[in-house]
């Protein structure tokens, strides 16, 4: 087997070993109801302070002695006419016993238990619910207020309108600190890290009464921790001795500062993202030792308090900044929700994680929960990811006792194996799409607005370049899922608007049509090029030059981009079908596709369909970005009228080769192989059209070099060293040193007959 031959079908395995898939989401959703609906809304807080000391049940090291300032329960209800809902906030760590209450809401109130957005503010100087039995006492009593809080917020029910407003606000700070010890050593833990992602968007939702024009409700949320009250020790009990006060803490003040300030509102706060969020100061802070480096843990005692007065001071006026961004407000804004949830591989090799995902939405504001505390990256991801204009991410929203209710770190987080909430709980690579495509599913569920062509042609895309899986079954079913989308899409009427994304979606079904080797009906053969023809056709008389440009590279041979190769279509790429399909590259041309630019020049350059003819080529190649490694070969070997010049030659082929990310992979390949054979061995042949061979050669040899082309071309498919043993082994036996090269080219020929195996 020749070197060249060897790695061409070393190729294919690679190919077929790296394609990839994400399985479909499975979610729970009502559909909306397309008519037009005026959105009532009403709402509700009830008091929820133990009255019982000392309490136990704090989150870690905290024994609860007294009260701070109280905590609540607050609810707003709401009603578009056709669908009702709740959104509960408790200012607790977590939520309480969420099956057996929000089952009980929904028995109590008549709403959908799906319909139930409950959730906590995430504050840490409070009862800890999660660990306490609903029997518990202190849990009867919060029970009882919370459906005491749904009836009042439901018979509150009035006609209103709802707007939305953003601001930054700069109170939270990554917690995620690298700290460097004298002796040399690090240790990553928790801290102050203003370097780190940190999220400082601050949304507020406001309802307003449509007969007063009073605000009735407002929902806050900004990602931060609810811990400047932690472990404050700042209460004195009635034997004079200090211990942890209860505090609704940061989300409690604020609240508070708005329903002083708004006669009769009810004001919710909702943790975002916060997993790795803190305080930029609070009762308990971290800092560096100075005498060693080390994490030093402090505590400010009874002076949390005036902390916790300074943030939230500083929060309530970014509070009212967002409320005067504030400028749309709607009265037609139909409610949505949904569960999803979906099983990822864990850390441990053989186990599961359930990622599942919370949503109610009214109109184009969504709420997206999620059971445990997410890492602000996924909360950034999921917003910018979201179909809708509005997407709040929230944390602590569970309403199942199994849901997972703790750290959800980033990929790189798992990676570096420590830190405050790295916890190796689900396996790096999954967790990110998996939410993504939690929160499209969950949204396109409760759609009510027709789709466009556009979006059809947009959710194809997403889920036909999407990673995961790299098994050659799950690409074709991840190929079958898009082009599902593109059929839609389609299928669309036409119109001056969605003229441009039907043509994209008959590209597209060509496309994976071919690759998938059949039809949507199951074509195959001649009726399989006459269907995928017909799309491209079709997408050519419509303006798209790609329609007609795949054509021509099917009639010439060329593989079709996106697809594969298109033997499956059954052409005989002779010279009549190669004048066909230069023909629809020039019809591609005019319709301004530039890539037709290139591929004529390649006819030009082989022969294909027109009279061989270098000058030409070049011609078509200096017209057309991309042909830079063609015109470097034309540089290299003197064609197409150009004299020799082997060193622009060189510097053309450079930024390819060394280019480890993006652009052509093929040509970056070839770009590689080039110069690490030129640089190995002194000179690189390739045979031309007409069978003679042409030859550069260079005077100094730089082996270093031409291995780290190499070793670029190794990491870029991810191939066995055995593969680039092959390769050097080639050298070897061009300059002669055939018996030194035998071994490592068995070797590499074993190596790749495994993997095609």
């Amino acid at each position: 087997m020749s070197i060249k031959k060897m790695i061409a079908g070393f190729m294919c395995a690679v190919l077929l070993l790296t394609s990839v898939v994400v399985s479909p989401y499975t979610a729970n959703a009502n559909e909306v109801n397309a008519e037009t609906s005026e959105l009532q809304a009403g709402a509700a807080v009830r008091d929820i302070t133990p009255t019982q000391f000392p309490m136990s049940q704090g989150l870690a090291r905290q024994n609860l002695v007294g009260v701070i300032d109280p905590i609540h329960v607050r609810v707003v209800a709401l009603n578009d006419g056709n669908e009702k809902a709740l959104i509960v906030t408790w200012e607790l760590g977590d939520t309480p016993a969420p099956t057996e209450f929000v089952d009980d809401l929904a028995k109590e109130t008549g709403v959908s238990r799906e319909a139930i957005f409950y959730c906590a503010t995430h504050s840490h100087a409070v009862p800890d619910a999660i660990k306490m039995e609903k029997d518990d006492p202190w849990m009867q009593y919060a029970h009882t207020q919370m459906l005491e809080a749904a009836r009042e917020a439901i018979a509150n029910l009035e006609s209103v309108s709802v707007g939305i407003g953003y601001t930054d606000s700069y109170i939270n700070v990554n917690r995620n600190r690298t700290y460097v010890k004298t002796d040399g050593t690090t240790n990553r833990s928790q801290g102050y890290n203003p370097e780190g992602i940190s999220d400082k968007e601050l949304a507020l939702i406001r309802f307003d009464s449509a007969e007063t024009g009073k605000p009735v409700a407002f929902i806050v949320n900004y990602a931060v921790h609810g811990v400047v009250m932690y472990a404050n020790n700042d209460f004195m009990d009635e034997n004079g001795n200090y211990g942890v006060g209860v505090s609704a803490d940061l989300p409690g003040y604020v609240s508070t500062c708005i329903e002083n300030n708004f006669e009769d509102s009810v004001a919710l706060w909702i943790s975002g993202a916060a997993g790795d969020q803190n305080p930029i100061v609070g009762n308990e802070y971290f800092v560096p030792d100075p005498a060693t480096g080390a994490k030093q843990t402090k505590i400010l005692g009874q002076g949390g308090g005036k902390i916790l007065e300074l943030l939230g001071s500083i929060q309530y006026a970014d509070v009212l900044k967002a409320n005067s961004e504030i400028t749309k407000m709607t009265s037609d804004a139909k409610i949505g929700y949904g569960f999803g949830q979906k099983n990822i591989p864990g850390y441990e090799e053989g186990s599961e994680f359930r990622a599942s995902l919370h949503m109610l939405r009214f109109g184009d504001i969504a709420l997206m929960g999620s059971s445990g505390e997410l890492f602000c990256q996924y909360g950034l991801t999921l917003k910018e990811e979201s179909p809708l204009e509005n997407t709040l991410v929230v944390n602590n929203a569970a309403t199942y006792n199994d849901e997972y209710r703790t750290y959800m770190c980033t990929d790189e987080d798992l990676e570096i194996g420590e830190g405050q909430g790295v916890k190796k709980v689900f396996a790096a690579g999954y967790l990110n799409d998996t939410l993504v495509a939690l929160m499209k599913g969950l949204i396109n569920e409760t759609q009510d607005v027709k789709k466009t062509a556009q979006d059809y042609y947009n959710e194809g895309n997403r889920i036909k370049n999407e990673q995961g899986t790299s098994t050659v079954t799950a690409t074709k079913e991840r190929y079958e899922a898009a082009r599902e989308q593109f059929l839609l899409g389609a299928a669309m009427e036409e119109t001056e608007e969605s003229r441009e994304a039907i043509a994209n979606c008959l590209v597209q079904i060509g496309e994976c049509s071919v690759y998938l080797e059949k039809g949507p009906n199951g074509e195959t053969g001649t009726a399989l090029k006459d269907y995928v023809f017909d799309c491209w056709e079709k997408a050519g008389s419509l303006g798209n030059g790609t329609g007609y440009y795949d054509i021509g590279l099917a009639y010439i041979g060329f593989e079709i981009p996106g697809a594969g190769m298109g033997e499956c279509l059954g052409l005989a790429h002779d010279e009549e079908q190669q004048k066909t399909g230069v023909s629809y590259l020039e019809k591609a041309l005019e319709l301004k596709n530039g890539k037709a630019q290139r591929y004529i020049g390649m006819c030009y350059h082989f022969g294909y369909g027109v009279e061989q003819s270098y000058e030409k080529a070049y011609e078509c190649f200096s017209k057309t970005s991309g042909a830079d490694l063609y015109i470097a070969k034309y540089k290299l070997f003197g064609l197409g009228g150009l004299e020799k010049d082997v060193t622009g030659g060189i510097d053309l082929l450079k930024p390819k080769a060394e280019s480890q990310k993006g652009g052509n992979r093929t040509e970056a390949q070839t770009s590689r192989l080039i110069l690490a054979e030129l640089y190995y061995t002194g000179s690189y042949s390739e045979e031309l059209y007409d069978g003679t061979v042409a030859t550069v050669t260079i005077d100094k040899l730089d082996q270093e070099t031409a291995l780290t082309y190499l070793s670029y071309y190794q990491n870029e498919y991810a191939l066995n060293t055995a593969v680039i043993d092959a390769i050097v082994a080639g050298f070897k036996v061009k300059m002669g040193k055939a018996d030194a090269a035998d071994e490592e080219i068995k070797k590499a020929e074993e190596e790749i007959n495994r993997l095609q195996n």
